[in-house]
């Protein structure tokens, strides 16, 4: 080892890593933007999820809290990043539209592997078992479905549960990794809703030939004012949990003048997702968590969150266009008899429960509830999914170390005196009661559940640890990280 390194300091040496990985983060970004402004749609394809995926490792590595960050980026930014490549391609390119994010995220395997062997003492298990869970479901899905299908619904599933596990595992680093958190979301709802307002008002080229390609009705017209948004996400109800979990955190950073303009754009580009279940989610969700807080923070909140909706919400619906289409769904809450959406799911929910009460060894990842009941998509909720790819047997294990989480976050005191861990955990229930109507826990919006769910642990179990260091020592409690992967 050079004698220069000998004499570095820990911090040095992090600040080294750091400097280093932005550089291949910057070097990335312009390989990137240079195919595309190139044309280059086809190289550009496969220069994605290569480069995207030994970027993540290098990160992984070298700079641990900032592949945390990177890894939610990718779940902001790589749907629209796909679609531009193939807007320059001419043509729909090859694999499922998460797949780089999915490999990106995939990368916290390598943690959960590492410590598997003492998962039974670090309080692992309730991420093992539902990670073993996804493993019986693959073994049934690969002698039964297709490959392609199982491998990229393996990533999907396993992914989340692996970078919850990640985060959980460095609660030590609890500190760090809430503010990259916060960092990222803050600046991740900026973006994400400057671009909705932009996809929205403009319809981009590439936008427009997305919608004609895929040709997905519910997603909206393929022109300005006839868009769903769904921003730099996949799908409007995708974007709209995003957007949902960001602007929770947002009221963690009330004292960031980036969080006004950030709130603003958020709120605008979350209403014209027009996505029901998620503006449901969000009434009951929001409430709760300003309910929970320290009055001395509400009232902040209130100023900072209430306020600013209703500014926004009454300056977009006084826009006639947007206020047809909000009326429209909006109304649709109290007339579910004549929605067609709640009435194609109803017929499908009767056809698939009928298949599913046999269902105790499961059909394996890789089946789609679609080849049962046509009426409803294989997004269209989460209950089916589960039973349908784990069977009753599967599913014991995976829903199993899901709720003992659940009822531990529910209940850990840390909540009410560390906003951030409140935000975590109206985060998590936001993602929950859609679970009837979307896909929760599985790829983008899994990510979403199983991550703030582990953060939210992770700061409870710090604050135990410290509480215990400082009964033994009576002098503020130091946390040592773990050394590795994160330093």
């Amino acid at each position: 080892m050079p004698l220069a390194h000998m004499s570095s300091t820990p911090k040095q040496v992090a600040n080294r890593s750091n400097q280093s990985a932005w550089v291949a983060i910057w070097g990335y970004g312009i390989v990137m933007s240079l195919l595309l402004v190139a044309g280059l749609g086809t190289p550009a394809a496969i220069a994605f999820p290569v480069g995207s995926l030994a970027l993540g490792l290098f990160l992984y590595y070298r700079a641990p809290y900032l592949y945390i960050g990177y890894a939610w980026w990718m779940v902001f930014l790589g749907n629209l990043i796909r679609r531009l490549i193939d807007y320059r391609a001419g043509y729909l390119t090859f694999g499922p539209w998460g797949l780089t994010t999915n490999l990106v995220a995939c990368i916290s395997l390598i943690t959960a592997v590492t410590y598997l062997p003492s998962s039974h003492r670090k309080g692992l298990l309730t991420f093992v078992i539902p990670l073993c869970s996804v493993g019986y479901a693959f073994c049934i899905g690969f002698n039964q479905n297709a490959l392609n299908g199982v491998v990229n619904g393996t990533l999907a599933w396993v992914c989340p549960v692996a970078f919850g596990l990640h985060i959980f595992l460095h609660w030590r680093d609890y500190p760090q990794l809430k503010q990259v958190f916060l960092k990222t979301f803050l600046w991740g709802v900026l973006v994400m809703g400057i671009y909705g307002v932009i996809q929205y008002v403009f319809a981009p080229p590439w936008e427009v030939f997305w919608l004609d390609n895929t040709q997905i009705a519910s997603f909206g017209s393929p022109e300005p004012f006839g868009i769903r948004v769904a921003s730099t996400a996949g799908a409007p109800q995708t974007f709209a949990t995003l957007m949902l979990s960001g602007l929770i955190l947002v009221f963690c950073e009330a004292t960031n003048p980036v969080s006004y303009l950030a709130s603003g754009f958020g709120y605008i580009s979350f209403i014209l997702t027009f996505a029901r279940a998620v503006w449901l989610s969000a009434a009951i969700s929001i409430p709760l968590f300003l309910l929970s807080l320290k009055p001395s923070y509400q009232i902040r909140m209130i100023i900072v969150g209430v306020v600013l909706f209703v500014i926004v919400a009454t300056t977009l619906l006084s826009w006639e266009p947007v206020y047809e289409k909000f009326y429209e769904r909006f109304e649709s809450f109290f007339d579910l008899r004549n929605d067609q959406s709640f009435n194609d799911r109803s017929a499908g929910y009767e056809v698939l429960w009928g298949a599913a009460l046999v269902e105790f060894l499961g059909r394996g990842i890789g089946f789609s509830t679609t080849d049962i009941s046509a009426s409803i998509g294989a997004n269209d909720g989460s209950i089916f999914p589960l039973i349908f790819n784990f069977g009753w047997f599967g599913l014991l294990g995976y829903l199993g170390g899901f709720l003992v989480m659940l009822l531990k976050l529910l209940s850990i005191p840390d909540a009410r005196s560390d906003i951030f861990i409140g935000a975590c955990r109206m985060v998590v229930l936001c993602v929950l009661v859609q679970a009837g109507l979307n896909s929760i826990f599985d790829s983008s919006s899994g990510m979403v559940m199983w991550g703030f769910m582990a953060m939210g642990l992770a700061g409870h179990k710090y604050y135990l640890a410290q509480r215990s260091a400082k009964e033994v020592s009576g002098a503020k409690a130091q946390i040592q990280p773990y050394p590795s992967p994160i330093q």
